[in-house]
């Protein structure tokens, strides 16, 4: 979760999303129907926090974070505003005020050994 009074001025080395990210597992399945009851697991990877300019696009999208919270205000965020980390609505139906980090569709790849 964001949270805008802790998240606002926390470096993100000293960041929840940081703390998270450093243990983030990422499974890659194999997708085939709403209607499969199972699915293959086809991969398995770490965020690799040894990657210095993967880092550092994540932290500049953190920092986009906490830039758009602290001059436009919490409501401002949506998944579309970073790269690599999405600052998206949690929780069902439109109309949602709390906000989530979540690895963008480009992270996931990139975690997964998939491109950018």
């Amino acid at each position: 979760m964001i949270n805008p009074e802790r998240d606002i001025d926390t470096p993100f080395e000293e960041s929840h999303l940081w703390a998270k990210l450093r243990r983030t597992i990422v499974c890659g399945r194999e997708w085939i129907s709403p209607e499969e009851p199972r699915s293959r697991l086809m991969q398995v990877n770490c965020f690799d926090v040894s990657d210095a300019e993967l880092l550092t696009l994540v932290k500049s999208d953190y920092e986009k974070i906490q830039h758009t919270i602290r001059i436009k205000g919490f409501g401002e965020l949506s998944r579309s505003l970073c790269d690599y980390i999405e600052p998206g609505t949690k929780g069902v139906g439109h109309g949602s005020t709390s906000r989530a980090f979540y690895a963008s569709k480009k992270l996931v790849g990139i975690i997964l050994g998939l491109g950018a």
